[in-house]
């Protein structure tokens, strides 16, 4: 929902009131625009001011309502005077000694100003998460204001070399093992640790705008997450496990049926989609384009989703895939492709997930053949055949809805018989 920001605007953190004097106003000011900092930087309370106080007194139609309403106003202001008063006595007492902020007291303050605003639960876990891994690396005890830019480098370094899910490896009391990972565990994403860098950046914003922290720069400021080594290439099924994983026994389950069992892996083969993807489509995806079948791949549509704005595509529907289509299409002629392919529902009856059952229950079973074999290797499997072809590398892009060459590269498994073809065409 958009924010009501009527007479309000936001300068280097804090709100003000920004109200243009009308011409019916004009005689009784000297101003022609009136500018006046709330001195907060929260939305909630800026526009809480704004409702109580200033809206009766600007509202005003003539002078006997003007002064009327600066009266009403000044009654207002001394009843909540009144209220406040002990308070602020108390308030300046305590801060005779100021006590500094831990780096724990903050990043919590931080994250129940944040609940405040609405966001979805997944949002505040992750900002959780992050509050936990600075405090867990860098100390919750240490004094906010003296965190430097060192030591937010350090603790980015520290934790670019953790295995994942190392929060979970608690040792005596709240102190984290911070063992690198090792040779056969998998290191945090980068991504995942840029991601880390901007909520504490958020943090130190907030604390400062707020006057939560005496200091003026932000130590997170210009800390930049710098990659390393080479990108490692995604594994395509070979040999007898493209077959075997077509062919997978269903496991028992009331989630999914047998159709979305033996269907899902062949759409996932030919058309290099994903499978949250393919589990959303419908008989209205069904469409044809200059003569050519399609799969509408689309977020338009009751409770469709896409990972990205270039997943939005038409998928031509191969020779190999039609007869299953067909098929399809002779039981269905409306409604979803797969009803009944394990999608998870929330409370509310919408999917929160789809096919997340079955994605668990197939790449359990397809761990059974290859550790790194899932679901989603089909997308490596369908991508690697089209540029062992000589498909060019935009037409591919289109295919899997890839929004750069960089995504392309780790979705192409190696193959030196096609690098040799491409330097015998040097001349």
């Amino acid at each position: 929902m958009a924010k009501d920001t009527k007479y309000l605007s936001q300068i280097r953190g804090t709100w003000h009131f920004n109200f243009t004097v009308p011409t019916r106003l004009k005689k009784w000011f000297k101003q022609k625009r009136i500018r006046y900092s709330l001195n907060t930087s929260d939305y909630k309370q800026a526009r809480f001011i704004r409702d109580k106080y200033l809206m009766p007194v600007v509202t005003a139609q003539n002078l006997v309502e003007l002064m009327e309403n600066f009266s009403q106003f000044i009654d207002i202001a001394e009843i909540d005077l009144d209220k406040k008063i002990n308070g602020l006595s108390f308030f300046l007492d305590r801060m005779t000694e100021k006590q500094e902020l831990s780096l724990f007291q903050l990043g919590e303050a931080f994250l129940k100003q944040y609940k405040k605003g609405g966001f979805s639960d997944a949002s505040v876990r992750k900002i959780s998460s992050a509050v936990n891994s600075i405090c867990g690396i860098l100390g919750k005890n240490i004094s906010a204001e003296n965190i430097t830019k060192k030591d937010i480098i350090r603790f980015r370094d520290i934790l670019l070399h953790l295995p994942v899910g190392w929060q979970k490896k608690l040792l005596k009391g709240d102190a984290y093992d911070l063992t690198p990972a090792k040779d056969d565990e998998k290191s945090m994403h980068p991504n995942t640790v840029k991601k880390q860098i901007e909520v504490a950046y958020r943090i130190f914003a907030w604390g400062i705008n707020d006057c939560k922290l005496e200091r003026k720069d932000n130590p997170v400021h210009d800390v930049k997450i710098i990659r390393a080594g080479r990108m490692t290439h995604k594994r395509p099924p070979e040999g007898n496990e493209v077959e075997q994983l077509c062919n997978l026994p269903m496991p028992r389950s009331k989630h999914f049926d047998q159709h979305a069992w033996d269907m899902l892996p062949i759409f996932a083969r030919y058309t290099a989609c994903r499978i949250g993807e393919i589990a959303l489509l419908t008989v209205k995806d069904v469409v044809v384009k200059d003569d050519v079948l399609c799969l509408k791949i689309t977020a338009h549509g009751d409770e469709k989703r896409l990972k990205n704005q270039s997943s939005e595509r038409l998928t031509p529907v191969s020779k190999k895939l039609k007869p299953f289509l067909d098929k399809i299409l002779t039981k269905h002629s409306n409604g979803p492709l797969f009803p009944h392919c394990g999608h998870w529902y929330d409370n509310k009856g919408q999917i929160r997930k789809p096919a997340h059952y079955f994605l668990k229950a197939y790449s359990k079973a397809a761990k059974k053949i290859a550790d790194d074999l899932s679901i989603h290797c089909w997308r490596v499997y369908a991508n690697t055949q089209m540029a062992n072809a000589g498909v060019d590398i935009l037409d591919r892009e289109a295919v899997l809805g890839h929004k750069s060459d960089r995504v392309q590269r780790v979705y192409t498994a190696e193959n030196m018989e096609r690098l040799q073809k491409a330097v015998n065409t040097i001349f």
